[in-house]
């Protein structure tokens, strides 16, 4: 479908806005690769004749593997109007209500039935992922907010919106024990995954040791895999991490994936002076983190306020579902806060 232009100077002064949040939690543990998004919650803007919109992210890019994407898509059976003219600004958020990353299409948009425009600048991956993830992903949850403005210049009354995405997240701890370390090859069982460790050969820095990893889950999308060994005290020395992404079952249903231990078979078992000792009684001990992802758990998407007239008065919270509601009174509160402490004509 060809998309329309008009190159019209945006007005970010008009007062009516719909605001839309949307917070993703576990975002850390999406099994998306470059090219793949996820998608919001369908919202609805009364405001703009009833049109239906979604926000629409590319955690890992979509072509660029380095930069994040965002789009905003009006979705194709609406039941209102064939063309609909808009400003819109999408916005990453701190905690806080901090402005960490935010994009205001520099254009009037026209949107048709099914069309979506991207933000027009956009974030590298590894500032979210990586450099400053403490302040995109607090307790691992990304808060992303989407005004639209509407430039017919008719009178609307602001609108607030907030959605919830939560990834299934399932974490697993244990211990593994393998006896006669010197004569391995040995396999631990897990309810949801099976390991077998390996020795691969080596040359000057002794055998090298592989972790295959069978998830027996075939919803199974991602797991993350963290491994340290315990010294004779009882210290823990990292042994290595991976991430594993899978889209279709393999082998019959079983995912699988191997990780390379850091340190090598004749390191774990030195005995010479001034060198860490990880044997005990001829015995390695591995202490084994395991968090992995089944998909989307839930959606949930509420209508906070409508046409308040004054950002000093505090709007109903809203109970998100599953949550303690005394612990959602305050965080819809901080939420609504920097929605409505937010000057939509501030300079960006």
């Amino acid at each position: 479908m060809v998309i329309s232009y008009l190159w019209l100077p945006p007005n970010y002064d008009i007062e009516s806005t719909c605001t839309f949040l949307w917070k993703i939690e576990n975002f850390n543990y999406l099994w998306l690769k470059n090219s793949q998004y996820i998608e919001s919650p369908v919202f609805v803007v009364e405001e703009l004749e009833y049109s239906e919109w979604r926000l629409r992210l590319y955690p890992r890019g979509n072509g660029y593997a380095e930069y994040m994407e965002f789009f905003l898509h009006r979705k194709r059976d609406d039941s209102s109007k064939e063309l609909i003219s808009v400003y819109f600004e999408q916005t990453f958020l701190s905690e806080n209500g901090k402005i960490l990353w935010n994009s205001r299409e520099p254009q009037q948009r026209l949107f048709y039935k099914g069309a979506f425009f991207k933000c027009f600048t956009a974030i590298r991956h590894k500032e979210v992922f990586f450099r400053q993830k403490s302040e995109y992903l607090p307790l691992n949850t990304l808060t992303v907010r989407c005004k639209i403005w509407r430039c017919d210049g008719k009178v609307g009354v602001d609108k607030y919106l907030l959605a919830e995405t939560r990834v299934a997240v399932q974490r697993r701890s244990f211990q593994w024990k393998i006896e006669n370390f010197s004569t391995i090859r040995s396999t631990a069982n897990e309810v949801l995954m099976e390991f077998d460790l390996y020795l691969t050969g080596g040359q000057l820095g002794g055998e090298v040791i592989d972790i295959c990893i069978h998830i027996c889950d075939p919803n199974a999308k991602y797991l993350f895999f963290q491994i340290f060994a315990s010294n004779y005290k009882g210290d823990l020395t990292n042994c290595g991490m991976k991430e594993f992404r899978w889209e279709e079952c393999s082998n019959f249903g079983t995912k699988k994936g191997t990780l390379t231990l850091l340190l090598s078979k004749n390191q774990l078992q030195s005995n010479e002076p001034n060198r860490v000792t990880y044997l005990k009684n001829g015995a390695l001990t591995l202490n084994c983190e395991c968090v992995f992802s089944t998909g989307i758990v839930s959606e949930t998407i509420e209508t906070v306020d409508s046409g308040i007239p004054s950002v000093n008065v505090a709007p109903p919270a809203v109970r998100n579902v599953g949550e303690n509601p005394i612990d959602d009174t305050a965080s819809l509160r901080e939420d609504l806060g920097s929605l409505c402490n937010r000057d939509v004509s501030s300079p960006i």
